[in-house]
């Protein structure tokens, strides 16, 4: 079972969307990049936790709710 995104696999009731090996690099690239977990998860369809996961592989250390001052434009508006 296959959808836009690609493999999809049946568990417990719920659909789990598969990574490719590309798109996991791709994403520890942006988070390492800035981007935040809920981008990411909203980006590549998965849940928050798996990005999570995704991200524990490589060993990159996970930002936890610091305030990043470079993005303090985004918190003016």
């Amino acid at each position: 079972m296959s959808d836009s995104r690609g493999r999809v696999v049946r568990s417990l009731g719920m659909a789990q969307t598969l990574l490719r090996p590309e798109q996991v690099d791709d994403l520890v690239a942006q988070y390492r990049e800035g981007a935040t977990l809920v981008e990411l998860a909203s980006l590549f369809g998965v849940n928050r936790r798996t990005v999570a996961m995704h991200l524990t592989r490589p060993e990159v250390t996970i930002r936890r709710g610091r305030f990043d001052p470079s993005r303090i434009h985004e918190a003016a508006v």
